[in-house]
């Protein structure tokens, strides 16, 4: 049946020329036009296999309407078997599912969780969520990347989570409205290398350093080891040993888990060289104590 054209292409084809027609609408149901019983809601239905599937397409009234947790004033898709879902259809792909579960499945067409992210049709492109300006690594403020990789834009070629945000992240604790305390923060500092602030404590079962600073400079012949009596009177005078911040100074600045930890190697190193000095010297007064004893036996 034809309304508006004397060649209809379908069962029921509504055509309109009029811009003004066009703008309001080419077909309109109208219920409940005197506002007396919510209940009266406009809806169409779409039915097959003798009403064994079944759909609605409708708007809520100001109070409800016939389905649980409604909202009203609100338009509504509603599949009335039970046993079924909806799905918007692209060209001839199911694009977004949203099944009898409750499970949303945005490129899976059989979403098994609440949310549920998956290019089923080109396993060579990304599973990505953007919040941002756009979805390119363009690097505009405010943009967070959260995805899967398959060997995109140079990155790794393994499948992996791979988050990305803009100018960093920040997870904060506490209340925004009353000020919240950054817990974590990854950002470029001002020389643009990538770093890693914690407020909090670091549990672990190994930390390690990538590029340690190593201190066998130490056992090389050209080290100017200083003497002990030297060590003596700097500790004396700055209550630290040399080479290491003052304790004034790490409360201040913090301390550099790797500069720190050459550093106590490097003094670790140093009193290896002092024993061995000392044990030079040792030997050398007990074999002098051995001449003396024999020279004494003799007399």
């Amino acid at each position: 049946m034809g309304i508006g054209t004397t060649t209809p292409e379908a069962g029921l084809h509504i055509f309109s020329a009029s811009k003004t027609d066009a703008i309001k609408g080419s077909l309109l149901i109208e219920t409940d036009p005197d506002n007396d019983d919510e209940r009266h809601n406009p809806i169409i239905t779409l039915t097959q296999d003798a009403g064994l599937v079944k759909g609605n397409f409708g708007v809520s009234g100001n109070t409800g309407s016939n389905y649980t947790y409604s909202i009203s004033n609100s338009v509504y898709l509603q599949n009335t078997n039970g046993a079924c879902g909806m799905q918007f259809v692209i060209g001839n792909k199911a694009q977004v599912t949203l099944d009898q579960y409750g499970n949303f499945g945005i490129g899976d067409n059989y979403p098994r969780h609440s949310l549920q992210i998956y290019n089923r049709y080109d396993a060579t492109k990304r599973n990505a969520v953007f919040f941002g300006y756009n979805s390119t690594w363009s690097n505009k403020d405010g943009e967070l990347n959260i995805t899967t990789f398959v060997g995109e834009y140079g990155l790794s070629d393994s499948n992996e989570l791979q988050l990305h945000g803009s100018n960093g992240f920040k997870f904060t604790t506490g209340n925004y409205f009353n000020g919240e305390e950054i817990a974590m923060e990854l950002s470029k500092d001002e020389q643009g290398e990538n770093t890693l602030q914690l407020n909090g404590k670091v549990v672990a079962s190994e930390v390690r350093i990538s590029k340690p600073l190593t201190a066998d400079f130490v056992f090389e012949e050209d080290y100017s080891l200083r003497d002990l009596s030297e060590v003596e009177n700097f500790v004396k005078e700055n209550k630290h040993l040399p080479e290491v911040p003052s304790a004034k100074d790490m409360e201040q600045n913090g301390v550099g888990v790797a500069q720190m930890n050459q550093l106590l190697l490097q003094k670790i190193e140093e009193l290896t060289l002092y024993t061995i000095q000392q044990q030079k010297v040792i030997e050398q007064q007990g074999d002098l104590l051995k001449a003396l004893d024999k020279k004494l036996n003799e007399l």
